[in-house]
């Protein structure tokens, strides 16, 4: 990511275009790397690491997206490159708040993605956790004192004001 945030560190707006193709001569990329599909075939490989790059480095306040397609250098990330750093990744990004929310929150759509998947390529309609979440509520609804209507209720045959 820290070539990514060093193309960019210039400070002026950027298309997401001229970053891939700045970052492609960095990395001295043949044609061949840069039209490599990941394995869905649905978007090239380079693309959707650049891409990450910058989702990483936005979350963590580093880089903002002014536009559709722009992005732009921040103070924060003006503050990181004046202390040089060898590498930026996740653990590095850690040290921002944001990023963490953003790990935390990742995290948990990544999971119940996995789950989802998971349940419709083996057949399963719900999960575990699904399963066991409508069983407690069919128990609780056992449990639950029945609700008797004023018509069911018993009648008093105490005279108001009478003890």
């Amino acid at each position: 990511m820290l070539p990514f945030l060093q193309t960019v560190g210039g400070g002026q707006e950027r298309s997401m275009d001229d970053v891939i193709e700045l970052l492609a001569k960095v990395f001295k990329l043949s044609e061949q790397d840069r039209v490599e599909l990941l394995p869905s075939g649905k978007q090239r490989t380079f693309y959707n690491r650049v891409g990450w790059a910058r989702t990483y480095l936005k979350k963590a306040g580093l880089v903002e997206t002014p536009g559709v397609g722009k992005v732009r250098i921040t103070e924060r990330g003006i503050d990181v490159l004046k202390k040089n750093p060898t590498k930026i990744d996740r653990k590095f990004l850690m040290q921002f708040p944001e990023f963490i929310e953003f790990q935390k929150l990742f995290s948990k759509t990544i999971s119940v993605w996995m789950s989802y998947t998971y349940r419709r390529r083996n057949g399963m309609r719900e999960s575990l956790a699904e399963k066991r979440s409508k069983h407690l509520q069919a128990v609780s609804k056992v449990n639950e004192p029945e609700k008797v209507s004023s018509s069911q209720r018993p009648v008093s045959h105490k005279m108001p004001g009478t003890m």
